[in-house]
């Protein structure tokens, strides 16, 4: 079987906004091109849209917000391959889940949901849900405040226990809390997450956005990717994953 390779991209923040502390919103969709090209020319199957698509407007115009996701959309349609999306927390600052399915398709709400590819179970997250279970929506939340609410994580539990392929998870926010000091941008039930991920013996890599520095780490058998964020102004925001005989090796492209 041919190994599948995964390119991913994480913290878009595209927007027609003033820049803000280096961070160039009205640039990104341009970075996005480029990682694309970059992709394709090593042969990526599949594209992976870790959240943070885009920003918001000034003054929080709904529809001006609504045309940067437009904007971004229509670009990552524009692909050649199959493109994931996973919503992220400014995906849904004065705008409805109502208002982003609309544009990128799928459901409202309970965006989670697992496919098979080339032999590899992949299982994508909804993780934009406040403490009480309230869905994130039109700011109607705190950003440091996030958790994966019950019913999916039931979910997940019979999802995995239900395959019998190799497994990678994609989500926005993060997971391995015990990885570093700075607790801001990991769900509050992170630590019954990882264990559901670590007891299955069948979850290889878990990548995740939000915090736009990157990580890695490693627990009990699993890793833990953190894409850097594409809208700083670092390098290393484009990577590409090639899953082949069990095993996830990451790069970066760009």
């Amino acid at each position: 079987m041919k190994p599948l390779k995964i390119g991913l991209i994480a913290d878009v923040h595209y927007a027609q906004r003033p820049n803000n502390s280096g961070k160039r919103y009205a640039e990104t969709l341009q970075k996005v091109q480029r990682f694309y090209e970059a992709a394709r020319n090593q042969g990526a199957d599949l594209i992976v849209q870790m959240g943070d698509l885009k920003d918001e407007a000034p003054g929080a115009n709904r529809q001006q917000t609504i045309s940067h996701l437009d904007e971004a959309f229509q670009l990552f349609r524009s692909f050649s391959v199959p493109v994931y999306y996973l919503l992220g927390n400014h995906d849904l600052d004065c705008i409805s889940r109502e208002d982003y399915a609309a544009k990128v398709g799928g459901e409202a709400n309970d965006r989670y949901f697992s496919v098979d590819v080339e032999g590899w179970h992949l299982v994508f997250l909804d993780s934009c849900y406040s403490p009480d279970g309230t869905p994130y929506s039109k700011g109607n939340f705190f950003w440091e405040e996030a958790i994966l609410p019950e019913h999916e994580l039931k979910w997940l539990k019979n999802d995995l226990e239900n395959t019998t392929k190799p497994v990678v998870i994609f989500l926005h926010h993060c997971l391995d809390a015990w990885a570093r000091e700075n607790q801001k941008h990991f769900l509050l039930n992170s630590e019954a997450i990882c264990q559901v991920l670590e007891k299955s013996g069948k979850v290889k890599m878990v990548f995740q956005g939000h915090f736009h520095p990157g990580n890695f780490s490693s627990r009990n058998g699993v890793d833990y990717f953190t894409l850097k964020g594409t809208i700083e102004k670092s390098s290393g925001f484009g990577v590409l994953a090639e899953l082949k005989e069990g095993r996830v090796e990451v790069k970066t492209i760009l």
